[in-house]
């Protein structure tokens, strides 16, 4: 990892390479042996950061290029606290990141370390009943704790047994039938919640509309099948790995203003920026390829049905510490592009999470629950039983369930609510913007482009040379790009450029001279240029050919080379299906996005209608299919 590739990661805050504001250590409380082996680290690290090459590092200190990367990787991070790691990373043994268990003990003989915090992921509603009597909010002040662990435990047994959880899987499996784990839990559930409760004061509080909003994430109850058409045309049909659905809420009104389903096994900053672009650009209605399915008459989405919401923004953004939506990008295009206030407090604040997790329960029991391919809401769900092969069996792809969560959070939006008077989201917020008109702040004209939520700034020098005729032009992420200007300016060979690089699409990126001016949109020479791709997929072809997994020219179209390597390796990968899945959204979403009136000015973006065509041909073939899953649709809406 170069010192360069750091300083330009949109998730790296440039504040967080002071190093000067680590957090240090005292050395003196380390053995003979620990302080030798902390000072090399911190050494190789001060030395990475003035820029000494890896050999020099190595000579002086023993470190090795994949050493320092993890080290500082390491030091980057934040702990419980918020507070970033820094040098304190590099103290040997030191542990950072929380032990994570892959699956729970089913004997005594197992060891149960991590089990607990195990138990509550896979078995939600053990984790909301705790909450739930933890913090007594109905007709409580928002402090009053109740810490009678001893109750707590009667219960969360109770609970266990309901939901099939029997001996001698875990907590059955230990004499105090998991109770210790409890008391830290609640234990460390009053301690970083106490301060939420006594600044927030309640969110029943907030009445505006736009005011605050919650932001959430949510793993779906589903197991989905992949159409695979390999390019030898030999159709296949494989499951793929869960997906994410991300939410925007209002606060005030519990609409959700916008979504964003996720393919990546754990969603990322992109993720992120891409449901806060769509909480906030007017909604357009899609077309289905399920057939009969559509929108209910009286749902939708709040900047469809009441225009003073279009291009609305909100003032304050909750969600939870304890992932990626915390990344420097997040952070900047919400203070940024949003205006908001930002709000992520301790990690996974029940207050915080109730609204959001009420919602993804209703989604779940009145839509993804009835169809033949849900996991159910444990593991000993009787629901669950060969999911996998009845999304096989239908055809139930990504594609299907993107149109049914659509459709179903539409229906969502127009659905009468008991906590808000029993009017649904829409009525309230109607009414409430009906009184007040001008409550609702917009997004200004100039940041209303969908490209300023997913941009990133670099530098890069212009290269070129008269003697050997090498037109000027810049390389990002191993892609050449100019522009007809910039190629018959040979006199700015050497110059740096600022880049506003859209890491949606990677075709064109805008430039600026280092005054200020505008160069102009560069496109990226060959078929880079021409086919749809984000910054991810292009690192992700690279780290392929540095492995000698793919091959491609400079004349090849690597983005199809990459489909095709997908296409052929999906057969025997899970995740390499979702990788499919990713990529072939991601084209969808960068074609619909980049058809902005900027790059129709330029005329810099052309078509790479080899890929269209058989793009074409895959969604004609899975509307072929649509009369399969006609029958699920019938489950959910009649």
């Amino acid at each position: 990892m170069t010192k360069r590739r750091i300083i330009e990661n949109e998730n790296v805050d440039k504040e967080l390479l002071d190093l000067t504001k680590w957090p240090d250590v005292r050395i003196e409380s380390l053995s003979d042996e620990d302080q030798s082996t902390f000072l090399k680290r911190k050494k190789a690290i001060l030395m990475y950061f003035k820029s000494k090459t890896h050999t020099q590092i190595h000579k002086e200190t023993g470190i090795n290029r994949s050493q320092i990367s993890i080290f500082l990787k390491k030091c980057l991070k934040f702990d419980q606290q918020g507070v970033l790691w820094g040098f304190r990373a590099l103290i040997p043994h030191k542990r950072i990141d929380s032990y994570n268990r892959q699956s729970l003990p089913k004997s005594k003989q197992d060891n149960n370390n991590g089990a607990f915090q195990l138990l509550l992921e896979t078995y939600p509603d053990l984790r909301e009943l705790i909450d739930r009597h933890v913090f007594k909010q109905k007709n409580k002040a928002a402090s009053e704790l109740n810490t009678r662990t001893k109750h707590i435990h009667k219960k969360f047994i109770i609970k266990c047994r309901e939901l099939g959880i029997a001996p001698p899987h875990y907590p059955f499996n230990t004499s105090e039938q998991g109770r210790r784990s409890l008391y830290r839990y609640v234990k460390e559930l009053n301690f970083r919640s106490v301060p939420i409760y006594e600044s927030t004061n309640q969110i029943s509080l907030i009445n505006r509309p736009f005011e605050r909003v919650q932001f959430d994430g949510h793993k779906l109850d589903l197991s989905l099948a992949i159409v695979i058409n390999t390019p030898e045309e030999v159709e296949v049909v494989k499951e793929i790995n869960r997906i994410w659905l991300l939410t925007v809420m209002d606060v005030a009104t519990r609409n959700i203003l916008g979504y964003h389903i996720s393919f990546n096994k754990e969603y990322n900053s992109s993720d992120v920026l891409r449901c806060i672009r769509n909480a906030i650009v007017p909604w357009q209605p899609k077309t289905f390829t399920i057939s009969g399915l559509e929108y209910p008459k009286d749902g939708g989405f709040p900047s469809a049905v009441i225009p003073e919401t279009q291009w609305a923004v909100w003032g304050e953004m909750f969600y939870d510490n304890a992932r990626s939506n915390l990344s420097t990008i997040v952070q900047d295009r919400l203070k940024n592009v949003v205006g908001c206030a930002i709000n992520a407090g301790p990690v996974e604040s029940p207050l915080r999470r109730s609204i959001q997790e009420r919602f993804y329960g209703i989604l779940e029991e009145n839509g993804f629950h009835l169809l033949p391919n849900t996991t159910g809401s444990n593991p000993n769900d009787s629901r669950r039983k060969d999911a996998a092969k009845q999304a096989i069996k239908y055809r139930i792809s990504p594609e299907h369930i993107e149109e049914l969560t659509e459709v179903l959070i539409a229906q969502y939006n127009g659905t009468p609510h008991e906590g808000i008077s029993f009017l649904s989201p829409l009525e309230i917020m109607k009414e409430k913007v009906e009184q007040n008109p001008m409550i609702i702040d917009q997004i200004s004209i100039e940041k209303r482009s969908e490209a300023a939520f997913m941009t990133l700034h670099a530098q890069r020098t212009i290269n070129g040379n008269v003697k050997d005729k090498r037109r000027p032009y810049i390389q990002y992420e191993n892609v050449r790009y100019t522009n007809p200007i910039l190629s018959n300016s040979y006199g700015l060979i050497g110059m740096k450029l600022d880049l506003v690089v859209n890491t949606d699409d990677l075709r064109v990126i805008k430039a600026f001279y280092p005054d200020g001016s505008e160069l102009g949109l560069l496109k990226a020479s060959g078929k880079w240029g021409i086919t749809p791709h984000t910054l991810l997929v292009r690192q992700e072809i690279f780290k392929m050919r540095h492995r000698k997994l793919m091959h491609f020219t400079n004349q090849d179209d690597a983005v199809q080379i990459y489909h095709n390597f997908l296409l052929e390796n999906a057969k025997s990968n899970k995740n390499t299906r979702n990788k499919l899945a990713a990529l072939e959204k991601s084209i969808r979403e960068t074609t619909f996005y980049s058809n902005s009136n900027e790059l129709k000015e330029n005329d810099v973006i052309e078509t790479n209608d080899e890929f269209n065509q058989k793009k074409q041909l895959r969604e004609k073939k899975k509307r072929s299919k649509g009369s399969e899953i006609k029958k699920i649709r019938k489950t959910i809406f009649y």
